[in-house]
């Protein structure tokens, strides 16, 4: 049997943690933290927390990678692995979010008030210079300079007013480098999408579903790669990167879990969306009510009316930003 250390201790390196790292977070000495990894000691419940904080993990993830462990111990196809652990999974708690985790939105006039969390968040990561802390401040930073280029523009003021881009380089390469992607690692990339350039984000997006497939096999995450390539579909299309936004539909027809109507459904509205962005708004409109309309069908009336106001949305402005990221997972 794998014992609990064991995994802490792969789920640390995959995510490039360091033990000095992760003392410096939670105040535990790292002779400690090595021991448990070792299977020398055990830990109790209230030390467990703050160390799956120090790595972005969360109680949902670390038991299931655990039990992960022990079904694929054995070798058998990854079929057979997500059937026994759906069997052992019926019900699973939901994810803690970090602090990045926020659903608070800001328009270009607001940068201001994003220029005060990154004052609070330079002083937060001097007094506690941590992994976490780190690239918080560099999502507020990255978020700073977007909405204060945005301001510029609408206000017709030069661009060279811009501060130097040196914090998303930090999230892209924190996403492009960690071994596998968790729950932490998905709302990084949902946050921080509208800083990266379409293709930037292609590449990134492929990443994270290649990196995320062992999350997908918990019950409680079945669907996070659908989630994650609808939202980021948004992205892209709000940034008018319409050749990447046909790639994710591709992507979505690929997963296997377009095997699920639901999804499937919603593909028909995505590519429905991105023909009307595209400039052919008859056939657009046309495959999005073909959509609603099997929503009105099977009987989801919730469905079928959080897109039919979607697509009023998008009928009224098809250049419109209308981003769909919800980090409820």
């Amino acid at each position: 049997m794998t014992p609990y250390g064991a995994i802490y201790r792969r789920l640390r390196k995959d995510k490039h943690i360091t033990l000095q790292n992760v003392e410096k977070t939670t105040g535990i000495s790292n002779s400690l933290i090595s021991r448990f990894e070792q299977g020398k000691n055990d830990i109790t419940l209230s030390k467990l927390l703050p160390l799956l904080v120090a790595i972005h993990v969360s109680y949902n993830e670390f038991f299931f990678a655990y039990q992960y462990a022990q079904v694929s111990a054995s070798p058998q196809p990854a079929t057979a692995i997500q059937v026994a652990l759906y069997r052992q999974n019926d019900v699973l708690g939901a994810a803690f979010t970090d602090f990045l985790g926020t659903n608070t939105s800001f328009s270009p006039d607001h940068y201001d008030l994003v220029a005060d969390i990154v004052t609070q968040q330079t002083a937060r990561f001097h007094q506690h210079p941590n992994h976490a802390n780190l690239l918080a401040l560099a999502f507020w930073r990255s978020e700073y300079r977007d909405l204060y280029c945005s301001y510029l523009t609408s206000h017709h003021r030069s661009l060279a007013e811009l501060p130097p881009d040196n914090s998303t380089p930090i999230l892209r390469h924190y996403l492009w480098n960690v071994d596998n992607w968790g729950i932490y690692e998905i709302e990084i990339f949902l946050l921080s999408a509208t800083f990266f350039t379409p293709a930037e984000n292609i590449q990134l997006l492929r990443t994270g579903i290649k990196k995320s497939q062992q999350l997908s096999f918990n019950p409680a995450f079945r669907n996070i790669q659908a989630k994650l390539l609808i939202d980021d579909f948004t992205i892209l299309i709000s940034h008018q990167g319409y050749a990447e936004a046909n790639q994710v539909l591709t992507l979505i027809e690929q997963l296997p879990e377009a095997d699920n109507l639901g999804t499937k459904v919603i593909a028909v509205f995505l590519r429905g969306w991105l023909e009307i962005a595209s400039g052919d708004r008859r056939q657009g409109e046309q495959a999005c009510r073909q959509s609603i309309a099997i929503f009105h069908r099977i009987g989801s009336q919730a469905q079928e009316r959080i897109w039919t106001n979607r697509l009023t949305e998008i009928l009224a402005d098809p250049h419109h930003s209308l981003v769909l990221v919800d980090l409820n997972f």
